[in-house]
């Protein structure tokens, strides 16, 4: 082994030298190389720092990433790749041998949030219409009704007055609140279509019967919508929407033709047979 002093090169076996001699051996060989490497690099790093700092056109894309951030970064890409070594992965991408997208995030498209379910007593005699949707003006209620209407609408009238329903075994009805405005057809389609929207007018007097004066229980009380999907006495049953809500002086009874490209407002609530099961 060599050992390089300030005067003369002596040639000698570590082997033969005490440990204090081979302590000194080295100390002056090995620490000026190091010295030197550490030199170099700080060097170079002045020179990187100097050239970024002249030169506008220069970025360092990495300079102002933590370590742990970067790293976590390509473990994840390693992971979504399947790419197990770095290297290769950051050659990968640097060739274009990858394509890097961002992540569509998803977005909610529901109307309805569930609010709850209510059952509807079976009934043994025909439902007459007519006889049951009685404007009163009174502040007693009328003898023939048990509920205080104080509007009904030209449409309801035409559409849906004359109309008699046979006694049935009862259901269950689920009511939903709409999460945002929107017209009828998606309401209905996310209702699972017509058939599982479908409800009847013994249904939903019979909710309103629970609440003769405006009384808060299942249906809105606020002067909001209550929607129920209600087929007309047309000989093909057109599906219409009823909309039933509380006034000062009483329920206000209106159907609307389904086709009509104005929205329900958020907040309203629906009423249908079997769409959710819970």
């Amino acid at each position: 082994m060599k050992v390089v002093t300030a005067t003369r090169i002596v040639t000698c076996s570590i082997y033969s030298l005490p440990i204090t001699n081979l302590v000194a051996v080295t100390i002056v060989t090995v620490l000026p190389r190091i010295r030197g490497k550490i030199y170099s690099q700080l060097s170079v790093r002045r020179n990187f720092m100097v050239n970024k700092t002249k030169n506008p056109n220069f970025s360092f894309a990495i300079s102002r990433v933590f370590l742990g951030d970067l790293n976590a970064f390509v473990k994840n890409l390693m992971k979504a790749t399947g790419i197990k070594d770095a290297n290769e992965l950051v050659h990968a991408v640097n060739a274009g041998e990858l394509e890097l997208k961002p992540i569509a995030k998803a977005v909610a498209t529901s109307i309805l949030i569930m609010v709850g379910t209510v059952t509807i007593a079976p009934t043994s005699e025909a439902f007459v219409a007519k006889d049951k949707f009685v404007i009163i003006k009174e502040t007693i209620l009328h003898a023939t009704s048990k509920v205080k209407i104080s509007y009904i609408n030209e449409n309801f009238k035409s559409w849906l007055l004359e109309k008699v329903e046979q006694p049935f075994a009862g259901s269950e009805l689920c009511y939903q609140k709409f999460t945002k405005n929107s017209p009828d057809a998606p309401i209905i389609a996310e209702l699972g279509g017509e058939t599982k929207a479908e409800t009847t007018l013994t249904e939903m007097f019979s909710l309103m019967e629970k609440q003769p004066c405006g009384e808060n229980w299942t249906l809105l009380t606020n002067g909001y919508a209550n929607i129920f999907y209600i087929r007309d006495v047309d000989v093909n049953g057109v599906l219409r929407a009823v909309d039933v809500h509380w006034d000062d002086d009483g329920w206000s009874v209106n159907a609307y033709d389904i086709g009509l490209p104005s929205a329900w407002r958020a907040g309203r609530q629906v009423f249908s047979r079997n769409s959710i099961t819970v």
